[in-house]
């Protein structure tokens, strides 16, 4: 883990489809950023989780763990995707890189 960020998280991202064959420059790019910020967002999540009092009454152990972690993920990428809800970083990261492409 460096600065929070786990490896498999940024494993995780797809660039098969930034490599694809049909996509444009533009679009593969819009992509990277978009899957940057759902990361950064989904770790920035978890963190929050992490914060929650459990009071071990109704708790799902490790697969509830897991399950949290998956929503966080699943959350994120829809923040990244979504115009008017995402933090702005895949946006500012797709304008900076875009300049120096």
């Amino acid at each position: 883990m460096v600065n929070g960020i786990r490896r498999e998280d940024i494993t995780s991202i797809d660039f098969r489809n930034v490599q694809g064959m049909k996509a444009t420059e533009d679009e593969k790019l819009k992509r990277v950023s978009q899957e940057f910020e759902s990361v950064f967002v989904a770790q920035m999540l978890n963190i929050m989780d992490k914060t929650i009092e459990r009071t071990g009454f109704i708790s799902g152990g490790q697969a509830e763990e897991k399950f949290r972690s998956m929503l966080n993920q699943y959350i994120a990428q829809d923040i990244a995707k979504s115009p008017t809800g995402s933090i702005g970083i895949a946006k500012q990261m797709y304008e900076q890189m875009k300049r120096s492409i």
